[in-house]
């Protein structure tokens, strides 16, 4: 758990308030089936990165300090897989998707933001707003 996070958000699936939580056709597992082939490889968390990259209107990227770092949640919900096993009640962790969309966000609002100065400084255009708002949004 990221530091300073000793208490997080719980988010809780809707699918669990199903009167029937298992589809017709699952089996219900109480432990983790193997989800991997050989051995699980080490992972150099000093080299892992996170990207949003592809058709995106701005790529980002974070090494896993940053990412560790970002707010977290807990997800709690039910895991229905097409090789017909069930497993209830699971809880995972980690930044939400609404969290990593903001930093894209602000990602790209700053790159604009650059691009909007070099564009109005290279044509000297200055506008009473632009004169307002570019503090704000620094």
């Amino acid at each position: 758990m990221p530091e300073g996070q000793e208490k997080r958000p719980v988010i809780v699936s809707s699918d669990m308030a199903r009167e029937v939580r298992i589809p017709p056709g699952q089996v219900e597992t109480k432990k983790w089936p193997v989800l991997h082939y050989g051995d699980v490889p080490q992972v150099n968390l000093a080299e892992w990165d996170f990207r949003i990259v592809g058709e995106v209107e701005a790529q980002w990227k974070c090494n896993w300090e940053t990412f560790r770092g970002l707010p977290w949640v807990d997800v709690k919900c039910d895991i229905h897989c097409v090789t017909r096993w069930s497993r209830l009640n699971n809880m995972f962790s980690g930044p939400s998707t609404r969290t990593v969309l903001a930093c894209v966000v602000f990602a790209i609002a700053t790159v604009s933001d650059g691009v909007d100065g070099y564009i109005a400084r290279h044509y000297k255009q200055k506008t009473e707003l632009g004169s307002f708002l570019d503090p704000l949004a620094d």
